[in-house]
C-alpha cells in the first residue's frame, strides 16, 4: 500500500515517539527515505536515519542539507495549567518549537524548491505536512498557550501553502482530535484517553493516503481531521456560542485535572 512514496526523500520532527515514529515507520515499509529528527533521536530501525536535534537551537541549512521531498512539521508539545502559573521559560520554549521551528523549515522548504519546475515537484510528490491539532479550532483555556499555537500551524499551513501551489508543492494541515500517545504526560494532563482517543497508527495511514489524493487531484493545499470525532469536535465551535464555549471547555479541563488551583 501507498507504494507512490517509493524512494521519496521524507525528513520528520519530532520522530522519537507517537504520530511522529508512527510516520516514520509506516513511511519507511512504504521504501521512502526517512530521516528522522528528534532531541533525544529515534529508536533504532534499519530503514530510518536518526538525527539528534533539540529544534528549538540552530536548525538553520538542515532542508539544504538533507533535501527532503516531503518535510513533515510534527514536533511539538503542549502545557497544561493556568498560564500565570506555569513556568513562562517553558511557554516560551513551546513557542519556540511549535512555531518558530515549523516556520524556519517551512521556509527553507519552500525557498529551495521554488526554482524546480513545477512539474518535477509535483512528480515527487514534493511538499508540507504541518501537524496541528483539533486545539486550532477554538481556543483552550488551561491549555491556552498550545491551543494558540495550534491556531497558528493551520492557519499558517493553509496561507503558506496556497502561495506553495505555484511552485507545484503540496501542502497538508493535519488536526487530529485525541490520540493515545504520551502528549498527556508531557503536557501534565491527566485525561486518559484510551477509551475516546484514536491511535497513531490510524492517523498515520489517513494522512498519507489524504497526502497522495491531495497530490493526484490538484488540489495541492488542504486540511483534514483524520477521525471522527475529530470531524465532530471541530463542528461544536461553530454551534456553541464562543463565552457558553469557552466555559464548557475550562469546566472539562479543570474535571480532568483537579490539581490546577
Amino acid at each position: 500500500m501507498l507504494k507512490s512514496y517509493n524512494n521519496s526523500k521524507v525528513l520528520i520532527t519530532g520522530a522519537s515517539s507517537g504520530i511522529g515514529l508512527e510516520f516514520a515507520k509506516q513511511l519507511a515499509a512504504c521504501g521512502a527515505q526517512v530521516i528522522g529528527v528528534a532531541r533525544r533521536g529515534v529508536p533504532d530501525h534499519a530503514n530510518i536515519l536518526s538525527i539528534p536535534l533539540d529544534l528549538t537551537k540552530n536548525i538553520e541549512g538542515l532542508i539544504k542539507t538533507h533535501q527532503p521531498d516531503i518535510l513533515i512539521n510534527n514536533a511539538g508539545f503542549g502545557l497544561c495549567g493556568k498560564f500565570e502559573k506555569l513556568d513562562l521559560e517553558e511557554q516560551l520554549r513551546m513557542i519556540y518549537l511549535n512555531i518558530v521551528a515549523t516556520t524556519s523549515l517551512a521556509h527553507q522548504f519552500m525557498q529551495f524548491y521554488q526554482k524546480t519546475s513545477p512539474t518535477e515537484n509535483r512528480e515527487k510528490l514534493r511538499g508540507i505536512i504541518n501537524v496541528s491539532s483539533i486545539a486550532a479550532v477554538a481556543p483552550l483555556p488551561l491549555l491556552s498557550v498550545y491551543s494558540a499555537t495550534k491556531a497558528y500551524n493551520l492557519n499558517f499551513s493553509l496561507a503558506a501553502g496556497q502561495e506553495a501551489r505555484q511552485y507545484g508543492l503540496t501542502s497538508l494541515a493535519v488536526c487530529p482530535g485525541p490520540v493515545k500517545t504520551n502528549f498527556g504526560v508531557v503536557a501534565k494532563y491527566r485525561q486518559n484517553v484510551s477509551f475516546w482517543g484514536t491511535t497513531p497508527e490510524k492517523v498515520v495511514h489517513e494522512v498519507l493516503r489524504r497526502y497522495l489524493n491531495t497530490n493526484v487531484s490538484k488540489i495541492l493545499n488542504d486540511q483534514m481531521f483524520p477521525s471522527l470525532k475529530g470531524k465532530i469536535i471541530s463542528l461544536l465551535p461553530r454551534l456553541i456560542p464562543r463565552k457558553v464555549g469557552l466555559k464548557i471547555i475550562h469546566d472539562i479541563i479543570s474535571k480532568d485535572n483537579p490539581e490546577i488551583e
